[in-house]
């Protein structure tokens, strides 16, 4: 049922809007914008991070009408679950590329996920411990830009090598602080 109202707030924020996502993309436009978001741990991550909370900061350049070169990065923070929290700093690069006549686009980005997993208890068998790695991640989303807000839902992938067990689903609400 959860899932079924997520996916409807998402069609809703998709319909929105007189403003197109192309026209909103022009060559030499830049963008600077601001995001919360929410991630829910899928698979075999769910056996170790809670859902996750954080902000994240990104800017478009237009490359071509209705295509945007992207940067993005941010703070995550997983809930515990068990006795282990996670956290995530995202460094991540790629696309985005508006439907025409639409406010819809499609978005795609690699890079860096500096992650750190932190074990608050121990027990006869673990010792407390704190992780912190470095992971080749990417992710592949949909969203729907309205004039300064931005709707993404997203598939994140924290560790490109070992995809399995490190599946996230992410919405994020986002604005434009400034463009050009």
């Amino acid at each position: 049922m959860k899932k079924l109202a997520v996916f409807g707030v998402f069609a809703l924020g998709l319909s929105l809007g007189t403003a197109y996502c192309q026209m909103d993309i022009e060559t030499g436009t830049v963008s600077i914008g601001i995001a919360v978001t929410g991630q829910l741990p899928l698979s075999t991550l769910s056996n170790h991070a809670g859902p996750g909370v954080g902000g994240l900061g990104d800017i478009e350049v237009g490359a071509v009408p209705g295509i945007a070169l992207m940067a993005k990065s941010g703070y995550l923070y997983h809930f515990q679950y068990r006795d282990e929290t996670l956290t995530q700093v995202p460094v991540l690069g790629g696309l985005k590329i508006c439907f025409p006549q639409s406010t819809a686009y499609v978005v795609g980005e690699l890079g860096a996920d500096f992650v750190n997993t932190d074990r608050t208890s121990g027990s006869f068998y673990t010792f407390a411990s704190n992780v912190n790695n470095t992971f080749f991640s990417w992710d592949a989303g949909l969203g729907s830009a309205v004039g300064p807000a931005d709707l993404r839902l997203t598939y994140n992938v924290l560790n490109a090598s070992d995809m399995l067990h490190s599946m996230t689903l992410a919405l994020s609400l986002g604005f434009s602080i400034w463009s050009t």
